[in-house]
């Protein structure tokens, strides 16, 4: 079995420590590698001489080694017996819900298990890959910190490995099922799905009905679609309303204390007339009557401004506020345009640089041209033409040319990964010719 340049010396020729899962076709095992801890994925006896699964190892190897992301398993290397993969001490979500619920009851942790989660489908979806097996025990909790890793690329889908070998059906899309083919909005169904095993999920429910819509259409479209409710939303209103209440409370108590001061002093002059005359007036004039007497003036300037407010025509008021909601909609309306235009230039500059990079992607993927070029020289060579050939055609364009040499994202992160891939088929083929 070729395996692009890793060599057989890589073996780990160390004791395995197997780990309990339940993979159908791989026995896992932890073990030491130069003093670190590796995850291996064998296959089991049965299917070890079946050149499909083997085959299909290799794919999972190929497809995560060139993905570099802090919420993806790092893929380290393969010989003829083994995979090796980045050992993750942690649990899957599984058994985080299962024996520590408290954590997702907290929003916070909900959010950042979500969030991340969503970033490491994003990264695999702008590298052409669809992970299309995303389930609880596939999703791994870093025993520190509680960091997102997602795992197992075995069922995956990308440009180059358009056949993927099955499902989960407890939570695939309805797509994977009945076969009619699948793309992004699967793996944004089972997103949803995932989601909708968290404790406080009534929080989530809007994006898990959307999510989980029978038909691809009616879910989200991309992942960068989907967003998180705002905690403070809810806060900033209970917040709002107790400050409302306590104000009326604090004005009713107010003028209450004035009016029943008031009530007392003038039932006092009356139940005593004779005294009347002879008590000094200033009590009348204490707190309560200085109370009374701002109250009083309060209202009454409240209600000349009240009228003044009445007499001014209501055109500017109006005007105002139709102006701010006019710029608001603008806004708004501007805003969606761009995201709408944004999301269609890039797909056609997908469409373009891959038409342009044709010839290339063609010969690294043509295994014929390994009889037909005696050696590695010959063979790069040609690639290295043809590769010229394609970049005067890029230059051409001056659409296709200035995103080709931003740094900027999504453009940089789909052209790395498009080179990384037609390198790597170069490399693997080259190791091969003499």
């Amino acid at each position: 079995m070729d395996t692009s340049h890793f060599s057989s010396s890589q073996k780990t020729g160390m004791h395995l420590e197997k780990i309990c899962t339940n993979g159908s076709t791989c026995d896992t095992f932890r073990c030491k590698m130069y003093g670190k801890l590796i995850f291996v994925k064998k296959l089991k006896p049965q299917y070890a001489s079946d050149i499909r699964y083997r085959e299909a190892l290799q794919k999972e190897f190929e497809t995560g080694f060139r993905l570099e992301h802090p919420n993806l398993a790092r893929y380290i290397s393969l010989n003829e017996e083994e995979m090796h993969i980045e050992y993750i001490d942690g649990v899957t979500l599984s058994e985080k819900l299962a024996n520590d619920q408290d954590y997702f009851s907290k929003r916070a942790n909900s959010d950042k298990f979500i969030t991340q989660l969503l970033s490491a489908v994003q990264y695999l979806h702008e590298n052409q890959v669809l992970h299309l097996d995303i389930k609880p025990d596939n999703i791994m909790l870093t025993r520190i910190n509680n960091d997102v890793k997602l795992i197992d690329l075995g069922f995956s889908h990308t440009d180059c490995y358009t056949d993927t070998s099955g499902h989960t059906e407890l939570y695939c899309s309805p797509e994977q099922i009945d076969g009619s083919g699948t793309d992004e909005r699967s793996d944004i169904y089972t997103i949803g799905r995932m989601i909708d095993l968290l404790p406080n999920r009534h929080i989530y429910r809007k994006i898990i009905a959307r999510c989980t819509k029978h038909k691809k259409e009616d879910r989200y479209q991309k992942i960068e679609h989907i967003r998180l409710p705002r905690p403070t939303d809810k806060a900033a209103i209970a917040i709002a309303a107790t400050a409302i209440a306590i104000a009326i409370l604090a004005f009713s108590a107010f003028y209450m204390t004035g009016t029943v001061a008031n009530k007392h002093i003038a039932q006092t002059e009356t139940s005593s007339p004779n005294n009347a005359g002879n008590t000094p007036k200033a009590p009348r004039t204490g707190s309560a009557s200085h109370a009374a007497n701002d109250l009083n003036e309060i209202i009454k300037k409240s209600e000349e401004l009240q009228k003044n407010a009445d007499n001014t025509p209501k055109a500017p008021r109006t005007e105002s506020a139709s102006h701010a909601a006019n710029d608001l909609n603008e806004i708004i309306k501007k805003s969606e345009e761009l995201q709408k235009r944004t999301t269609e230039e890039f797909e056609i500059f997908k469409v373009k640089i891959n038409g342009y990079l044709k010839n290339v992607i063609t010969f690294a993927n043509d295994s014929n041209n390994l009889q037909r070029y005696p050696s590695y020289y010959e063979y790069g060579r040609k690639y290295k033409e043809l590769w010229r050939e394609s970049l005067r055609e890029i230059e051409k364009d001056t659409f296709t040319y200035n995103r080709y040499k931003s740094n900027s994202n999504p453009y940089s992160k789909y052209v790395n990964g498009l080179r990384d891939s037609i390198e790597h088929k170069y490399n693997r083929n080259c190791s091969i010719l003499p």
